[in-house]
């Protein structure tokens, strides 16, 4: 009886790596909590890179999710930095509107 058929080890990393993507790519959307979507990205690219080590390493581990947080995990991080930049152009440009007389 062949044991390992169809059994797939676990690429926790990969698993983490997809959950903090998603997470990071979700809240990147949201000003002043995109800050954490920089964090969350980061992990999530940190994860992922270990988690398709993982799998290059191991056969049975999967790759998929690995990848997902990569993916998700550059969005959201691109997004969020893009948000954060807006945000802080908008600021300055009121700032130097206001501050000059008219």
């Amino acid at each position: 009886m062949d044991e390992g058929f169809g059994v797939r080890s676990p690429n926790r990393p990969g698993v983490a790596a997809a959950v903090c993507g998603v997470l990071a790519l979700g809240l990147s959307w949201i000003p002043f909590v995109d800050y954490t979507s920089l964090v969350l990205g980061t992990i999530a690219i940190v994860f992922g890179i270990v988690g398709v080590r993982r799998a290059n390493a191991d056969p049975g581990a999967s790759r998929t999710l690995a990848v997902v947080g990569i993916t998700s995990g550059i969005a959201g991080f691109a997004i969020a930095a893009i948000v954060l930049l807006l945000i802080y152009a908008l600021v300055l440009t009121i700032n130097v509107t206001a501050g000059s007389p008219t």
